[in-house]
């Protein structure tokens, strides 16, 4: 009876405490805000006008924006003010899916298994260019935490909501190996392999 009791606590506690969602915030490049899942996010623009970002946004915004961010912790909305800078958003999924797949306006996000042995990728996003709508960009989100963002010829990586150094042509180390990886942002060709 005592083990029956103590796997339905062990159970309970896992579900409580589980996060379906996280969230990233990343001000001016080098600021970064990591949420919960329960964190309810409000864009504001310079005119005013209020947009409540949805679970699976990724945003990069320059100007005068404002973010209202209501966490559970505080009863006051955290505010945080692009102040004319670059701010980037990120609702991401922490559980995994089956992969599915869909296209709009010239974009692709790609849902991957969980069941891969390696880290594999959980969700992939490869975006027109605002810049040059040539050319592609992506974003690559992982099993193991670690995001890979690459925008306009600049590329940058989160691992667990904190940045970490990318270093020659697409190298991160993280602690489940080397993610090596390659992105042509002229037909959106994107390749990875972890090196552990």
């Amino acid at each position: 009876m005592k083990i029956v009791t103590l796997l339905i606590a062990l159970l309970l506690s896992e579900y409580m405490t589980g996060q379906d969602y996280f969230a990233v915030v990343v001000k001016n490049e080098n600021t970064t805000y990591n949420y919960p899942e329960s964190a309810k996010f409000t864009l504001i623009d310079e005119s005013g006008g209020q947009k409540v970002l949805n679970k699976d946004e990724a945003l990069t915004l320059e100007g005068d924006y404002t973010l209202s961010i209501k966490t559970p912790w505080k009863s006051a909305p955290e505010i945080i003010k692009s102040e004319g800078g670059k701010l980037e958003i990120f609702i991401l999924p922490v559980e995994r899916r089956n992969w599915t797949q869909n296209f709009e306006n010239g974009s692709q996000k790609v849902w991957y298994d969980k069941r891969e042995t390696k880290p594999g990728l959980e969700r992939k996003e490869i975006m027109l260019s605002k810049a040059n709508p040539k050319n592609y960009n992506l974003l690559a989100v992982f099993k193991n935490g670690l995001v890979f963002k690459y925008e306009d010829g600049v590329v940058r990586a989160w691992l667990n909501g904190k940045e970490v150094e990318v270093t020659n042509h697409y190298l991160v180390q993280t602690p489940d190996g080397l993610l090596k990886a390659s992105f042509d942002p002229t037909d959106g060709t994107f390749w990875y392999v972890f090196d552990i």
